[in-house]
């Protein structure tokens, strides 16, 4: 199998999911009160109960959604295939269907919302297109485009409101990095001798939109899988970047590291497998304590190939198709939680944590299915 054709392959459902109708409601969803408990409820490991803790939304869609971005516990944005985007703006009770006209056969396997009226989606497959809207999805403006065969965006990141960074799969050896400067009105190319160079079989995975995460003062991190798995950090906006071999599963195209993420300081946790074996426990996270210098194998309980840090209690979580894992020491060791699997999971900037996947599902975490961590 193609390195490509790893990466646009969709992992299959284990199981059917009901599609629900939009509700009609105006008020907020009774979501949108439960997930102001998460910083005091769900970042609580101790699970008494097989309950599952995930509370389903009604989206009416059955797209598959890998592209995730949640403000808070009242607004968020969704993407995937079919040319999928939707947003909520009251908790999850109703969702807009808002994707650009015309782009059903794009699959927008990132998205990045900055507030309930600016975002920005990116195309996972060619055309590589990136769009952008300031109204909420009433319209979008292309704001790049290319038209390469081999171009292929795997995930967006913003640090700020104006600089950020969309990861693509290698061209002529090297890691394909677009840059803005504006808030997203234009993208360049990175052309520093420093660009990452990419090992023969190398390449990420548009799995979740999180094999490239940022944050202020310029800090991205990005994974990689196929042949190697590797960790690449910059400080510096993508101009000089520190490269660190990852202790995962590596080797064929199925396996690498699918998603990363850090806190407030310099610990990062990565997660992934091998979603041909997403039973298979051995090489499925990573964990560092030095800013990514050096990192230390882990066990998440199975494929993963989604990741957040609840910045409100120091946890960790990880998503996969089988079932998603916590843990309560920077990623060292992990408990299983139970309940449905998904392919990307976030944090709002409130705390709230919200999941998608298969079948047009998006979830948030409700802490009435968790007790608290001793």
């Amino acid at each position: 199998m193609s390195r490509r054709a790893a990466a646009h392959l969709a992992i299959p459902a284990k199981r059917p999911w009901h599609n629900h109708k939009p509700s009609q409601r105006s008020r907020p969803h009774s979501g949108a009160l439960l997930v102001l408990a998460v910083i005091a409820g769900a970042c609580q490991l101790a699970i008494t109960e097989p309950v599952d803790p995930w509370q389903l939304q009604k989206t009416s869609s059955t797209a598959s959604l890998r592209g995730l971005s949640p403000v808070d516990c009242l607004c968020a944005y969704v993407s995937g295939s079919r040319g999928t985007v939707l947003r909520t703006v009251d908790g999850g009770g109703t969702w807009e269907s808002i994707g650009p006209a015309g782009k059903q056969a794009l699959d927008f396997r990132s998205v990045y919302a900055l507030d309930a009226q600016h975002a920005w989606i990116a195309n996972a497959g060619s055309p590589a297109q990136i769009y952008r809207t300031s109204d909420g999805g009433r319209s979008w403006a292309l704001v790049h485009e290319d038209r390469r065969a081999a171009a292929f965006f795997d995930a967006m990141a913003f640090c700020d409101a104006q600089h950020g960074l969309v990861f693509g799969d290698p061209i002529d050896g090297r890691m394909e990095l677009l840059a803005t400067a504006d808030g997203g009105e234009h993208w360049r190319a990175l052309e520093s001798p420093e660009l990452p160079v990419a090992q023969v079989g190398e390449a990420a995975f548009a799995a979740s939109g999180t094999c490239l995460v940022a944050r202020k003062a310029a800090t991205f991190v990005q994974v990689t899988g196929g042949a190697v798995a590797r960790c690449f950090c910059t400080d510096d906006g993508g101009l000089h970047w520190q490269v660190t071999l990852l202790p995962m599963a590596q080797g064929s195209p199925s396996q690498g590291a699918f998603a990363i993420a850090l806190d407030s300081g310099s610990h990062l946790v990565a997660v992934g497998g091998d979603y041909q074996a997403p039973e298979v426990s051995a090489g499925t996270a990573a964990w560092s304590g030095d800013g990514g210098k050096t990192f230390h194998a882990a066990n998440a309980g199975g494929f993963r190939c989604g990741v957040a840090y609840l910045a409100g209690c120091g946890k960790w979580l990880a998503v996969g198709d089988l079932g998603s894992s916590i843990s309560s020491d920077g990623g060292k060791h992990w408990r299983t939680m139970p309940g449905a699997g998904f392919y990307a999971v976030r944090c709002g900037r409130d705390g709230s944590v919200w999941a998608c996947g298969s079948g047009g599902r998006v979830a948030l975490l409700s802490s009435e299915s968790l007790a608290g961590v001793r």
